[in-house]
């Protein structure tokens, strides 16, 4: 569990950033001159599908709907929901929050 705790949220995040990114392009549309998914990708991506990563990710989107978070984080996610819709959507889909979630502070 300590490498999942190194990683981190926005890590995670990230990486399937660009693992969407390089899903999007290896599609059987995409030019046959794409390569694969780099390894560290896959690796994180087997990683999240381990039940130690679902159960973890579970229990931080439930840490998020309940607001336990420090009062300076949710104030720091609640101005970035202000300036950055896409962000803000992919952030509440990304931990299947409601569409119209902030932090209650």
């Amino acid at each position: 569990m300590g490498r999942i705790s190194a990683i981190g949220i926005c890590g995670i995040m990230v990486l399937l950033s660009l693992f969407s990114a390089v899903s999007a392009q290896t599609t059987p549309a995409a030019s046959a001159d794409v390569a694969p998914p780099p390894a560290q990708v896959r690796q994180m991506m087997e990683l999240m599908q381990t039940p130690e990563v679902k159960q973890w990710m579970a229990t931080q989107q439930q840490r998020l709907l309940q607001s336990d978070l420090g009062r300076e984080v949710k104030e720091m996610y609640n101005d970035v929901f202000g300036f950055s819709e896409r962000w803000s959507r992919e952030f509440r889909e990304f931990w299947k929050l409601p569409d119209d979630f902030v932090f209650d502070l």
